[in-house]
Formats: structure tokens, sequence, C-alpha cells
């Protein structure tokens, strides 16, 4: 019998129909992918399964087909022919590329691949400067480049490429065949060629991040014609296939000097002429190194390189006279110095192929073997640079005579046999088993290159020899065939463990193989030593006992035979029965005791240091050969070095640990004694986690920091948690009818509502049934009831005059519901992209009580214009309750939901979905075909919405859109567009938003002019109040806030000419009616100084002191120029009765509101300078819930109130009525501003009672008082005004304290558009603190530190302040991790969304027990301490209580506290091992316990009264 290595079938369970066909070609790539070829046929597989076929129809035969990879990128195949070349990707994708010159051959190489060119001897010898034989292609598209020798060698005219490297890692070889010399010329490459921004790999190739480099104070350590191409996967991209060779043939053709953008040159004028004419790049430089003689023809020629370290070599077979030549060359330490020859090794066969290995974990490999055909049924393994033949594969019988090898993957050969088939096989060259396959991997290290592939092969025989093929039997006898002499008779020895079990497979091996030639005895002492050390480190991972045996009983053996002292053969704790003594032989003993890392690591702690023998130490090695070898033993000596080290915090163990890959679940792998340690610094890190990074945290389990720092949205990480239906109980049917009738509220208009926001507003409002009622009260889509009050005397035809009126103004109340319902629900919902937004309805039917008459209104009823505007503001609702952050909103999608028809309520939803920004990316003929038919609130709201879009960008397509709708820009002599007076205004809005704080000249000049200018529509020249208010917001917008830069804009006097329309004083009306400019004046002076505390320009739009100058002034306008006087001194605003009666001039301010008791116009002066500095003070407090400014307003509310209950009998109190009712809508406008969110009760109630009244309230009255309902509940209680220039300035706006009498007014087309520019101003600022485990909002104290010094405390879910005010933000709970965030280290996703994630410390500190624990954990402790000692009495109280508390122990049982469990589980092991000890292991884990833990002050996993009393049973027990 001979021995052989093993070999097996490659895929016997599955068989590609490929193999059973005759005349393919196998070629074996990466990753299990191999090509079939035969004739034109091309089949690309992915290991049993045809992933593509392709068929070439041309003539043509096919000269290469490879696998490369362009630029570094993706795999693709490339399939040469003479005139082109194929390219197809794995995407699909597929180029032709058509060459304007014939190819003779073709390889692949790292960068692309190497294309040789048929040579023009002609144009050759005529200028031989043309002579570009060899050309790189790196990319389908990019130009060639050249591949050229260097100064010392020359590539002959009869120089054919044989070879070439694939990559730099295989060999930096290639050969060329000299036909002329016969003769072969092996060339070293050099590649000038490089990848952007690549990154050279380390050498050794391992790297070792070290995260810091402080000095340890001691060691432990001592294409033309392409519709020819069919393929048969794609035949529809025929054409696309021809029309791209058109292109590549054509850039194929160009000439030029610019290389491709990947890449770059050597040098600047590193550049050859190609035959063309083309200044092609050089890539690659050719220099000879050696020549060979080769007497004979390219066909019998079979070539290619290996490489073995810092050794290459080239083989060369000639498969007529089956001679084998590998010429050897050696490289220098000097990477730069080109390969000597070394020698050439000669061999018979008849093919040969490379055969390369993959390097396993341990960095190992076995490089540099060859496969070789000895004969028809023989393989062989030859490694050429160590001399080394491996026994033969025999495959007689396997398969049939094989005639030639086609290719090799690793351990996957392709032959082809004599009939013409394919026949693959898989040599067995790798263990599965790892411990096996890392004591091979230690030869290496242990004895050199040689000995490790020499073992190596010794294994391979021996797993071919036993019938079980089991490899850790035959590594064992391989093992014992290096330290057992030649000599020794097998015989006498028993068979009484796994070791001497393999003495008869040894027997068997050596009488079959003489390997007397290479002794390895004097290697026994370090294999034995080795072996111990990898049971050292198997011993830092409990779940390796089986293996810490196994290697013990094969160490107890070995050293039994080595006649080693007895502390070693003890030290492994084997019965003696298992243990042959009947060998002696004289192997040294190079140590006196065994090492033990677990001692080692307990001298630490103490003054005695134990020191212990790494593996790298033992060979001689680098120390990274320990974290390849012994990755435990070096991850835990070096953060045992940290932890005892002061220049080392406790951050940075974590972060060591990181660095090592320890997890949490990892290091509870670890035995006793290592895991305390690392487990209380990482106890101890989680309770102080402030300088961790995101993952270290993970490491810790601070997951509720490590997802406060997470870059993903918020929306990303978590979907809302449902709790499970058994913890919501059962519920009876009132419940359950209750839940119904909720829900039905809510559907009709809101029933996509996202239930994460749906639920932290119930849980803000959770106390009592206000957002209950403020969503039924801002219903629109549900029969409205009404209250009829009528007397008994009524007749019939009066009562049903009396249920029209009230009907109709029930209908009028709901047409402005929207305006209140789109504040509550802003930013809510994320919409499907494949569905239509649903649009809440507008129901117009009532319900009369105590009647309970249900009214349906007619349409007649209602004008037309009054509905538009209703369903208009419904649209603008709708549109705001998209979600900002839904990125998936597209010009598609908008225009999907747009009607068969225009109308209001789609324009509307237009301009909410602007507001929210979500129309920039509308497409022009989207825009064109929105405006063409010239709907005009289709035309408004597009103008508008894209403007809030794109505000401040200037953008020029949305310029020249707003330009054809504005005829003061339109060129002098344009065509009259006939446009709108409404979308007129609302272009110069747009151009107000577009060009925001941007101070452009041309657009100021122009606005400024519009201020007191007359429009001509139909004909007919208007002056339009509403006009000139909309440019002297605009022009404010423009320049607002840089009053103090105002630039260009003092030169042409621009503010002269706004303070002489704003203020000056006229008692005649002229045909410019230059009254009607003052509001935008006003407004436009308001917003250029607005904050900037000018007291010059504060006291230049004052009203006048003297009360007949005022009766020049309308009360709207004394309204709006105190208000803006105010918050131009932003900062001197107070909150107080007070200083709102010292601000009204002394003139009008003759008696207090309170003493009023009859309505006239006379006091209308002092009621709108009053209502204007009540607004004030609402911007100035937006969104703080102050309480001396709610207090001050309620007051001055409750007196407007007072007043509309007077009685009015003359015409004068009937307008007086009106205009206090408009006043008193204002302030309910301004208390909701500064309660914003908060849902306050007492301005609930008096907005609800002014909203239920259906007497006296017209539609703008209802407009005011449903946008107060909404600021109240702003965002659901999740949302408030921001406080920057332009919030305070759109929220202005959406306020102007003019309210439609009626929806028709044709004056106030814009400012019903305006109502809803609040939604620029608001933020989300609900902070929400969610349980990081459970994802559920949680109601915990949050104390909020302003950078003002001061603090304030809040129940979450809660609004915040100013985010701009606050300095940080604490939670500090009981049940939770403490966590203290500074605003300034957070990133704008906690901003946008403010959200903080805490961690249950879930009896974090239950170990931690203390005389008060004790106390309640025996009640009866004051009986003993007065019988016996207080010692005596804790060391019997744990005996019975086994050292567990009450709750530990329910804890345990029931299981539902993982930490706790936990700590319990490792307090129940230490009380298991100190009382029933598995080995002398379990003590020295004790003893590293109790060392660390007596330099501990503090322990932050375990009490260290528990580990005293522990220490005390020990010694009572055992006396230690």
């Amino acid at each position: 019998m001979s021995i052989q290595l093993p070999c097996l079938n490659l895929r016997p369970d599955v068989k590609s129909e490929l193999n059973s066909q005759q005349n393919y070609l196998c070629t074996y790539a990466q990753d299990g992918e191999s090509l079939w070829i035969r004739n034109r046929d091309v089949v690309w597989m992915k290991g049993n399964v045809v992933y593509r076929r392709l068929s070439f129809e041309s003539d043509e035969s096919i000269i290469s087909t490879l696998f490369c990879c362009f630029n570094g990128e993706n795999k693709s195949l490339v399939v040469v022919s003479r005139e082109q070349a194929s390219i197809f990707y794995e995407d699909g994708r597929m180029n032709v590329v058509s060459f304007s010159f014939n190819v003779r051959n073709a390889f692949c190489f790292e960068h692309g691949i190497i294309l040789e060119k048929v040579q023009d001897l002609v144009a050759d010898i005529e200028d031989s400067s043309r002579n570009v034989r060899f050309l790189t292609m790196t990319d389908a598209l990019a130009d060639y480049g050249a591949v050229v020798s260097s100064s010392t060698s020359t590539i002959g005219v009869e120089e054919e490429l044989c070879s070439f490297s694939e990559s730099r890692s295989s060999s930096n070889l290639c050969c060329t065949f000299d036909k002329l010399n016969d003769s072969i010329h092996i060339y070293h490459l050099k590649y000038l060629i490089r990848k952007e921004n690549s990154r050279s790999s380390s050498a050794s190739g391992h790297t070792h991040a070290k995260r810091r480099t402080k000095q340890k104070p001691f060691a432990i350590s001592s294409t033309p014609n392409s519709s020819k191409l069919v393929d048969e996967k794609d035949v529809s991209a025929k054409k696309r296939i021809n029309s791209l060779s058109q292109v590549l043939s054509i850039d194929r053709m160009a000439s030029g000097p610019d290389t491709g953008s990947d890449f770059h040159s050597h040098t600047h004028n590193a550049s050859v002429m190609s035959s063309n004419g083309q200044a092609l790049r050089k890539d690659v430089i050719l220099t000879k190194v050696y020549t060979f003689s080769f007497n004979d023809t390219r066909e019998n020629l079979n070539i290619f390189s290996i490489k073995c370290d810092r050794q290459e070599a080239v083989v060369i077979h000639n498969r007529r006279t089956f001679e084998l030549c590998v010429v050897i060359f050696n490289y220098a330490h000097d990477s730069l110095s080109l390969p000597s020859f070394s020698s050439i090794y000669r061999l018979s066969a008849l093919d040969s192929k490379c055969i390369s290995t993959r390097k396993n974990e341990f960095n190992t490999s076995h490089d540099g073997y060859i496969i070789i055909l000895k004969d028809e049924f023989t393989l062989f393994l030859a490694n050429p640079f160590f001399d080394l033949l491996s026994p033969p594969i025999n495959l007689k019988n396997k398969v049939p005579p094989i005639s030639m090898i086609t290719s090799t993957f690793e351990e996957c050969i392709a032959m082809l046999a004599e009939n013409n088939k394919i026949y693959e096989i898989n040599l067995v060259l790798h263990p599965q088993n790892q411990l096996v396959d890392k004591l091979l991997s230690m030869m290496k290290y242990c004895g050199g290159d040689y000995t490790f592939e020499y073992v190596w092969l010794k294994w391979c025989c021996v797993l071919e020899l036993d019938p079980s093929h089991d490899e850790w039997t035959c590594l064992l006898t391989t093992l014992l065939s290096v330290i057992l002499p030649n000599d020794l008779k097998f015989k006498c020895f028993n068979d009484i463990n796994e070791l001497t079990g393999c003495l008869p497979l040894l027997e068997k091996f050596r009488l079959l193989v003489d390997d007397s030639k290479y002794q390895l005895s004097d290697l026994s002492p370090i294999l034995i030593l080795s072996i111990h050390l990898l049971r050292e480190d198997l011993k830092l991972n409990i779940m390796c006992s089986q293996q810490v045996d196994t290697l013990g009983v094969i160490l107890a053996q070995l050293t039994r035979w080595a006649s080693w002292t007895d502390t070693w053969i003890c030290y492994y704790q084997q019965s003696h029965d298992i243990v042959d003594k009947s060998l002696k032989l004289m192997i040294p003993q190079l140590f006196p005791k065994p090492p033990n890392i677990v001692e080692s690591l307990s001298s630490i702690f103490t003054d005695a240091i134990v020191p212990y023998i790494t593996f790298s130490q033992l060979v001689e090695e680098p120390d990274y050969i320990d974290e390849l070898m012994t990755p435990r033993t070096f991850h835990v000596l070096k953060l045992f070095e940290a932890i005892i080290s002061n220049d080392f915090s406790e951050g940075d163990v974590i972060s060591m640990m990181l660095d090592y890959q320890i997890s949490s679940t990892d290091l509870e792998t670890y035995p006793m004694g290592v895991y305390f340690p690392l487990k209380s610094i990482m106890t101890k890190c989680k309770e102080h986690s402030s300088d961790l990074s995101t993952q270290e945290l993970a490491l810790v389990g601070r997951k509720d920091l490590q997802l406060l720092f997470a870059d993903m949205p918020f929306q990303q990480l978590f979907h809302f948690h449902q709790r499970p239906a058994s913890s919501q109980g059962s519920r009876d049917v009132h419940q359950i009818l209750q839940a119904l009738n909720e829900h039905d509220v809510l559907t009709a208009w809101d029933g996509q509502l996202e239930a994460d926001r749906m639920h932290t507003t119930r849980k803000i409002f959770s106390e009592d049934r206000r957002f209950h009622e403020i969503t039924r009260l801002l219903q629109s889509s549900k029969v409205q009831p009404a209250l009829l009050n009528s007397h008994a005397k009524m007749n019939e035809h009066d009562f049903h005059i009396l249920q029209k009126h009230l009907a109709l103004t029930v209908a009028l109340r709901t047409l402005t519901i929207p305006l209140g319902r789109s504040a509550i629900f802003i930013s809510s919902r994320r919409p499907l992209i494949t569905e239509r937004f649903p649009i809440p309805k507008l129901n117009f039917q009532c319900v009369l009580l105590p009647q309970e008459i249900t009214i349906t209104l007619e349409k007649s009823a209602v004008d037309s214009e009054t509905i538009e505007w209703g369903y208009f503001h419904n649209g603008v609702s709708a549109g705001l309750t998209v979600s900002r952050d839904a990125t998936e909103i597209s010009g598609s999608w908008i225009v999907f939901n747009r009607p068969p028809k225009l109308n209001a309520q789609h324009a509307g939803f237009l301009y909410g979905l602007g507001l929210n920004g979500h129309m920039k990316k509308l497409e022009e003929w989207h825009i064109y075909n929105y405006l063409g038919p010239k709907h005009l609130h289709t035309s408004v709201g597009l103008l508008l919405g894209m403007s809030a879009s794109l505000k401040g960008t200037k953008n020029l397509k949305l310029t020249k859109v707003l330009s054809v709708h504005i005829v003061a820009l339109l060129p002098t002599g344009s065509t009259d567009l006939n446009v709108s007076l409404g979308v007129q205004a609302s272009g110069l809005i747009g151009i107000g938003l577009l060009y925001l704080q941007t101070q452009h000249r041309r657009m100021s000049e122009m606005l400024l002019s519009q201020i007191k200018r007359s429009l001509v529509v139909d004909e007919r020249e208007l002056v339009s109040e509403t006009y000139r208010l909309s440019a002297g917001i605009a022009f404010g917008l423009i320049n607002l806030g840089k009053g103090d830069h105002l630039g260009g804009l003092n030169d042409t006097h621009h503010l002269d000419t706004l303070f002489s329309l704003a203020c000056g004083s006229r008692d005649t009306q002229t045909k410019q009616q230059l009254d009607k400019s003052s509001a935008g004046a006003i407004m436009a002076i308001i917003f250029i100084f607005l904050r900037t505390n000018s007291g010059d320009i504060a006291n230049r739009l004052d009203i006048p002191d003297a009360e007949q100058l005022l009766d020049y002034i309308r009360p709207e306008f004394l309204l709006l120029r105190v208000l803006g006087k105010q918050i131009i001194l932003w900062d001197s605003i107070e909150c107080s009765l007070r200083w709102v009666s010292d601000q009204v001039p002394r003139s009008i301010n003759l008696k207090a509101i309170e003493l009023i008791g009859d309505l006239n116009s006379d006091c209308l002066k002092y009621l709108y300078i009053v209502t204007g500095l009540c607004m004030s003070i609402s911007l100035r407090f937006a969104s703080t819930c102050d309480k001396g400014a709610r207090e001050t307003l309620l007051w001055y509310f409750d007196q407007f109130m007072r007043l509309t209950s007077l009685s009015c009998v003359t015409h004068d109190h009937k307008i007086t009525l009106k205009s206090v009712m408009e006043l008193r809508d204002l302030l309910g406008i301004s208390l909701s501003i500064i309660a914003a969110g908060s849902g306050d009760l007492e301005i609930m109630r008096r907005l609800r009672y002014l909203q239920n009244d259906t007497n006296f309230c017209k539609y703008g009255n209802f407009m005011a008082i449903n946008m107060a309902l909404g600021f109240l509940f702003l965002g659901g209680g999740q949302y408030a005004f921001k406080s920057d220039l332009l919030s305070i300035a759109t929220l202005l706006v959406s306020i102007y304290p003019v309210f439609p009498k009626v929806a028709n007014d044709g004056e106030d087309v814009l400012l019903q558009a305006l109502r809803h520019f609040w939604s620029m101003a608001v933020e989300k600022r609900c902070l929400i603190v969610r349980d990081a485990e459970t994802l559920e909002t949680l109601s915990l104290m949050i104390h909020v530190v302003l950078k003002n010094g001061s603090s304030k405390k809040f129940s979450s879910p809660c609004l915040l302040p100013d985010l701009n005010d606050i300095d940080s933000i604490i939670v500090n709970d009981d049940g939770f991790f403490s966590i203290k965030m500074d605003m300034d280290a957070l990133n704008e996703k906690f901003k946008k969304s403010p959200t903080i994630f805490v961690l249950k410390k879930r009896f974090h500190n239950s170990l931690k027990r203390d005389l008060n624990e004790v106390i309640m954990y025996d009640g009866n402790i004051n009986h003993h301490q007065k019988n016996q000692n207080h010692s005596q009495f804790a060391l019997n109280s744990f005996k019975s209580h086994l050292g567990l508390l009450k709750h530990e122990r329910e804890a345990l049982l029931n299981n539902n506290y993982d930490f706790l469990s936990n700590a319990i589980d490792f307090k129940l092991e230490i009380l298991q091992k100190s009382k029933h000890p598995k080995d002398v292991e379990d003590y020295w884990n004790l003893k590293l316990v109790f060392q660390f833990s007596e330099r501990q002050h503090h322990l932050h996993f375990m009490n260290l009264n528990f580990l005293e009393l522990l220490k005390d049973e020990l010694y009572h027990t055992y006396g230690i």
C-alpha cells in the first residue's frame, strides 16, 4: 500500500450540465465562479447555476476570456476577439469596445487588461518610435496606456507576451517568448498606474490600531459589426449595443494626450507615441531580469509565475518533452531593488498549474505550490521553494485518463480527460477543525516556513491513512511523529488516552514514509510549551472547557514522557490511570513550573508580580503574533496592564475592549476572575459615560445615549411601540364604545396620523379631555351642532328665518375651522406616494339644539367666493399636515393629486405643501400647466408656495415665473397680460420670500415704487391697499433685520420715503390716495428694524402725543405703529399692566379700561393702542407661557369681553362694537401665541365660548377665534413659535390686525392666503423621553438649565424653552441612568426632533448592600446583635439565605430583569465555586476577584461587604 493525499469530488451531490458535454474548457475564478468555453460559446457559472450564456456569431475566434476589475471596481467578464472586446458587468450592463488594431493576445492585470497588438513589421522598421507592442485598458471609456521597457531593457520585435501577473500580491513577473532567438525573457513589473486615494496595505498583512501610545509602568510579559454578438440573456439590448459600440469606436480613434480621470502617470511627461499617433501614458515598465532558453514552439509552452514570501518563480513547462523548470528569484529586503536569480528546480510532468490556498484566520497559507500531472492518473503537489514533493494523488478508478489540467482555484482542480470532458476534484488541504488549524499554524512560528509546510504535508498524508479521516487524531499522530524517535517500538504502549491511541496510526505511517531525513525533535520543548500556552488561552473561554480538558490530557502525557517535573504533570490535574509511564524521553524543561495566566493576572494587584511568557516571546516573533494565535491572552494582558496603570482611565479600558472587539456577549464567556474586573469597569462607565463614543456606549450598554447620538433620523430608528394586548387589560362595553367613538372623531379627517405623534399628544394632555374637546371643536367633516335661542311667541316664518340665519352662521364657522385644524396637526403625516392624499371634507349641515333639527344649507345661501376661500383653507390645512421630513414628495406625486379641473381646495393643498418646503421639486412644465388656466386660487397658492419653499435662494427659474405676474418687472411697452390684482400681490410677496434678507437693490427699488403705485386691471385704474401692503411686506422681507446695515438703501433715501408714507399727516385725499400706502410703509419699517433696539427709528414711528393729531390717523394704523415701535425696541418690552399703561399717550390715557361703561367711537383710539401693546407682548413672549404676560393679556381680554356685552342702541355704538369684537379676537390670538402648544384651560374656555357665539360673530371673527384655538394646541402640544427674525415677521403677517368682514372682500384676497404664514415660524420643541429598550414614551422630571443661570423643571413630554436659551438638559430619575446633555454638543437631529432616550437601572445598585438594606433584609437584626457578635450574625445570615436579598430571589425566579439576573448569576457562581470548586482554577479565579476588589474603594458591580463575608467563610471553612 502506498501513501497518498486525500482527494474528494468537488460537487458530488449536484452535477452541472456542462460536465457531461464534450470540448468545453473550464476556467475558475473567485467566489465559486467559473467560465466554460467551447469555440464561440461562453458560459458564466456561479456555483452550479448558469448565470449567463453567451454565443458569438462572428467568424472571428475568441482569443481570451477572463475576469477583471476595471479601476478596482466590480468584477466584469471580458471576451476578447481579434477586433473587439465585449465587456459584461454583473449589474447587467454591457460595453463593446472596437479596436483600431488587431489583437494577438490579452491578459488580466489588477487594473484591467493587457492587450498585445499584432505588429506591422514594415511600419516598425520605418519608424521605431511607433513600436508600442503592449497596451493597457483600464476602462471601457478610458484612453489606452502603454507597457514599455526600462532604460536598461529592450523588448524585441519578435517577442510575444506569454505570461502576465494578475496582481502584485500573486507575482511581479511577466514573461515573453522570443521565437527569433528561441528563448523566454523574464521581466520585472513596475506599475506607474495608481488609483486615487489608494492606501498601501501593511507589509505583515496585519494592522493593529493603537488608540493610545502612553508608556506602561511595567509589563507582565518579560465595435464594428457588434450586431454579431448574441446574448441569450438579453437579446433586446442589440440596438443599444450597436449605438454604444459606435461611440466607443470613435472614442478609441480619438487622439489626445489626456489620461483617465481615475489614474495619473508617474511623471508629467510619462507618455509614448502609439502606432496611430496617440500620446499614451506609461502604465507599466518592464525590466529584464533573466533569459531562459526554450528550443520549442510557442504552442508547446505552458508558463506561469508563483510566489512565496520574498521569493518568486517562473514555471516553464514543455508539454512536448514533459520537462518542467522552475526559475527561482530572490528579493532583497529593499523593496525597490530588482529580483536576483537564485536557482532552477527541475521536474518531469505531463502538465502543471499554479495552485493557491487561502489565508486562514491565523494569517497562514500554503504559497508557492504547483499541481503536477505526473501521468494519466497521478497528481503531485510540489513546492520548488522548499524542495518539497507531496505523496501522489491517485485518480485511478475515479476519473478517465487525464490529458491536461485546465484551471485551478484554491483546492479546486479542473481537468480535461481524454474523452474531452471536464472533471473536477477537490483536494483536502485545510482542516475544518479550528483547533487543528491553529496547532498546525503554530508550526510556522515554532520552526519556520519549511517546518510548517513539512508538517502540514505530513498531516495530509496521515489524514488519508486514517480510515475515519478524523482531523484531530491525525494531528496528534503528526505531533507524535515530530516528538517521538523514529526507532521507538510502539507495542509496549497501552491505549489509555487519545495520545497513546494514535500510536498504531503513527506506526502505520512510518512503515510507509521514511521521514528520518528531517528530524524535528529539537522543537519538542517549544511544541509542548506552545500547546500549553494555547491551553492557557482556551482557559480564558468558558465555552472551551472540553478543549481545555482534552489538551490537559495531551499535555499531562507529553510532560510525563518528556520526564518533566511533577509540578508540570500535576498542573493538568489528570488521573494517574490515564497517563502512560512506560516511556522516558530526555526533552529539556525550559521553565521550572508551568505559566499560569490567572496567577499572573492576580499578581499584578500585589507587589510580587509573576511574569507570564507569551507565545510571541517563546517563538521570538513580534507581539502581533499573540493576537493571532492566543488572542484572549493578548487582550487580557493588555487590559489588565491598563487597569492598574495610572496613565489609563476606565474609558481607555472600554476603548481597548472595543479595539479588541470584545462585546458584552463575549465578556460573558471569560472566566469569573477576568469577567469581574472588566464588568466592574463597564458598570462604572455605564453610570459615568459622558466621554464615551457611540460604539463605546453600545459596549457598556448605554443604549439611551447611543440612540441619542445616532446619525439616522428618529423616524428610522424606531416605529411606534405597540403595547401587547395582555398589558392593556380587559375593557368593558362602555370603554369599547367610547374608543370607537373617539376613532370616528379622528378618522374622518385625520385617519392617517402617525400613532406615535398621537400617543405623545395624549400623553401630554392625559389629565383631562381637553384635546378631545379641541378636536371636536375643530371638526369640519361632521354635522355641526348649534344652539337655537327662540321664544314661544315667535311665529313659524320668523322661526324659519332664524334657523336659516343660524345655519348660515354655522357654515361660515365651518369654512374657517381649517385655519385652526392646520395648526394642531401640522407636519404629522407621511403620505404614501402610491396613493392620493386624503383631504377632509367640509360638512355644511347643522343640527339645531335643543330641537335636534338638521338643516342642510342651500348652495345659494353662501356666495361662491366665500365657499371657494373656505375650501382653499381646507386644502392648506391638508398640505400643512404633510411632514416636513417626508423626502418622497416629488413633482410627479403632486401632479398625481391634481383634480381633473383646478379648484380652490387643490390650490390650497399646493400652498400648504410649499409652506412645508415640498414645492422645490416641481418641474417647469408642471408650473406652466398650473398657471396656464389663470385660476385665481391656484395661481396664488402656487406662487406663494414655491416662494416659501425656495425662500432666500434667489432662484432664477422662480424669479422668471414671478416676473411674468408682476407688471412692474415687465419691460416697458410689454403686452398687458391681464393678471388679476390678487395674483400680482402674491407675486410681490413671492419676490420678498425668494430674496429674503438678501438686500437685493433692484428688487428693493421696484417694491418701494409699488408701495405708492396704482394698477390698471381690466382697463381700470385701481388704488389697492392690499397691493401696496404686499409691496411693503415684501420690501421688509428683503431687508429683514438689516436696519443697522442698510448699505445702498441710505443712498437712495428709501427710509425717508417710507416714513413720509407711514407717518405723514393728511387732511385731504389726493388722487394717489397715499393713506392706503401707510400700512405697507409701516410694515416695511417694522421688518427692516425688527429687534434692532433702534431708539431713533422707534421714536419716528411712534404715534403723536396730541389727541388732535391722532384724529388724522386710522385706528388700525395706530395699532401698527404702536406695535412696530415696541418690537423694534424688542428688549424693552415688559409684561405688566403698569408697562402697558405707561406706553399709552397721556392725552388719551385719561381713564382706565375697566372704567369704560359706554361704547362710543371716542374710545377706539385708546383700545387700538392697548391692543397693539398687548400684541407686542405676545410676540415678545411667544411660546414661553410666561405667567406675567398671560395674566396681563387675560385681564385685558376679560375687559374687552365685558365691553362687547354692553348694550348697543345707536349706530355709533354698533360700529364701535364691531371694532371692539375685532380687537377682542386679536387679544385672543395674542393669548394663544403666548401659551402656544400648552392647551391652557383658562384661555381655552374663553375661546370656546367665543366660537359657540353664533349671534354676533362673523366670518372674520371666526377666522381669528379658530386660529387662536389652533395656536393654543399647536402641533398637538409639541410645537412652538421660534424667536428668530423670520419667525417674528411671518407670525406678524399671519395675524395682521385686519380681518375681513366677509369672505368675498376683494381687497382681502391676499390677506386670506397670508393667514397661514405662521407655519414658517414654528418648530418642534416638545421634549420626549423614551425608554431606550421599549421605545415607550415616559413621564419623567426634566431639569432645564438656561444660559442665564436659572433652571426650570418640567414633566416630560413637555415644551422646552427656546433652544437657543438652553445651556443643558438633565434627566435625573432614581429608576434610570442620569443624563446631562449640553445643547452646544447636540446634533441637528435633536434640535429638529428633541428626543431623549433613557435606560432603566433595573435594580442596578441591588448588589451594593448597605446597612439599611441589611436591616430591610432581616428584620430581627437588632435581636441578634444583643446576643452575638455582628460579624458572626452576618455570617450565619449569609449561610442561611445564600447571600441573596428577597427581591433578588424573586427576580431570579421570575426572570423579569435581565441585568439583575445577570448580576445574581455571577453572585451564585462565586458562591458555588467557593463551596464546591471543580479544580484549582476556581480558586485562582476567586483570588483574582479578591485581589481586584481589595484595590477598589467602591465597586459598581458587586458589594464589598459581600466579598468580605465570602472571604470570612473561606477562612473558617478551609483556613485560607
